[in-house]
């Protein structure tokens, strides 16, 4: 890994973060649940939405999702 993902990973992980934060408003105006919102952004950012970020371990995935239906 080179010295320049860190800090490209930190910023579009705090792009993302925003955009769902600046779409919560937007989304209790039109009666949309907020999880539907933050659905979308990560599918727009993802691999094969014009975002392009990719993404391959599933396992990661599969626990974050966990640890965020506990919390």
């Amino acid at each position: 890994m080179d010295l320049t993902a860190g800090p490209i990973l930190m910023t579009a992980a705090g792009v993302l973060l925003l955009a769902a934060v600046l779409l919560s408003p937007v989304s209790q105006r039109l009666g949309v649940p907020i999880m539907l919102v933050f659905l979308a952004v990560g599918m727009l950012a993802g691999d094969e939405g014009p975002g392009g970020i990719p993404f391959e371990d599933y396992g990661l995935s599969f626990n974050l999702g966990t640890l965020a239906l506990v919390r």
